[in-house]
């Protein structure tokens, strides 16, 4: 009886087999450069001598000079572009052994990617998982995808999704008040009727003196921040379905001229305490977005940049499931924060211009703007839509 595809899938001899295929492609590869007529130094070398496009050489010198083999198959060409690249080096009279040997090789790689994949997209998603890690050029296409597949399903899109927490500390005498800034750009309704999700609150209640077993820090108000909302921006309307609170606007007009912004900030009474380790931000991807940005502003000098990460959350079984950022649902991935030092300005972005202005009006609000923080983001373009983002960060020494 043979053995199912799947499982052969999974034994550490797919790993041996698939760097076995890719080496002896990518060796192909490297030799016929080495032996062209002439110097190829760079991926413009390569595109001036076969007169190819500049990305298609780019490819082809980054599949020949990458040492990791699996490393290399994100960059190795379909088999249409790699036909033009053998095609054009039999016509500038590049050694026909060489080039027979690399369209061998090509073969045998394109045998290896149908036998246990079927197509190319998937090959090179179980490439890129083979180590428990993500390959970030294989995921973006693939999200790039789902995107333009999600987006007109559900008939809405967002150009930028934007969550922030500006984080106190609790100490003695102190009042800490600290603020969470959730909100979106570029928000296009495809069709009629379709209303945005802000966010989801859970209620929390007391009953005969004892509190339920969810908690949720006391909120001392949320509103609109007007100055960074679009004018005919509808009123924010909650829904309640049970213990959970769900904030949403009616978006009015559909496509590009009628582009929404919508920003939030829920100022909360609480703070980092001496004995939490960990401090962080998290939001659940509820709408088709081109860019996530999370930032994370802590009292200077308090936590460690160097521990801060990026985490991914997803439950197929029970979307929900992933707000908890239960390790048991975290995702692979090769998303990295950026340590942004203490200056606002440096939250200027191309995306979202209006950030630093955004922020010290949350901090004024706050009565916090002379304060000194240290600044962290993530950038996460098309992010997979019902999963979990976290940005953490711990304290020093730890």
């Amino acid at each position: 009886m043979s053995q199912p595809r799947s499982a052969a899938i999974a034994t550490p001899q797919f790993r041996v087999d698939c760097a076995r295929v890719v080496r002896t492609l990518r060796s192909a590869v490297r030799r016929l450069l080495a032996d062209s007529p002439g110097r190829i130094t760079r991926a413009t070398d390569l595109q001036n001598a076969l007169g190819i496009r500049a990305p298609l050489a780019w490819q082809v010198f980054r599949l020949a000079k990458t040492n990791d083999p699996l490393e290399s198959v994100p960059f190795t060409p379909l088999p249409e572009a790699m036909s033009r690249v053998f095609d054009a080096g039999q016509r500038a009279g590049w050694d026909d052994a060489r080039l027979e040997r690399a369209r061998r090789a090509y073969e045998k790689f394109q045998a290896f990617v149908s036998k246990h994949a079927g197509d190319r997209a998937t090959f090179d998603a179980m490439v890129s998982g083979l180590g428990g890690e993500s390959n970030e050029q294989v995921d973006v296409r693939a999200r790039r995808a789902a995107f333009r597949a999600c987006a007109p399903l559900w008939g809405l899109r967002s150009a930028l999704t934007y969550r922030c927490l500006i984080a106190a500390l609790d100490r003695p005498g102190t009042t800490p008040l600290s603020a969470i800034i959730q909100g979106s750009s570029g928000v296009r309704a495809l069709r009629p009727g379709r209303s945005l999700p802000i966010c989801r609150r859970t209620i929390t209640m007391t009953l005969a003196d004892k509190a339920v077993p969810e908690f949720t820090p006391g909120t001392n108000s949320t509103g609109l921040l007007e100055d960074f909302c679009s004018a005919n921006l509808s009123r924010v309307t909650t829904k309640r379905r049970g213990s959970v609170a769900h904030d949403f606007v009616e978006l009015s007009g559909v496509g590009l001229t009628a582009e929404t912004d919508v920003f939030l900030s829920t100022k909360l009474r609480t703070g980092l305490t001496d004995d939490e380790p960990e401090l962080g931000v998290t939001s659940m991807v509820r709408v088709p977005t081109e860019l996530y940005v999370a930032d994370l502003l802590v009292p200077a000098g308090a936590m460690d940049p160097s521990s801060a990460a990026v985490r991914v959350f997803g439950c197929l079984e029970d979307v929900s499931a992933a707000e908890t950022a239960s390790a048991e649902y975290r995702l692979p991935s090769s998303h990295t924060p950026e340590y942004l030092g203490r200056s606002i300005d440096t939250l200027h972005s191309d995306r979202f211009p209006r950030c630093p202005e955004l922020i010290r009006f949350v901090l004024r609000d706050l009565g916090r703007s002379r304060e000194d923080f240290d600044i962290f983001r993530c950038r996460i373009p098309y992010p997979m839509l019902h999963t979990c983002i976290g940005l953490d960060v711990y304290r020093k020494g730890l």
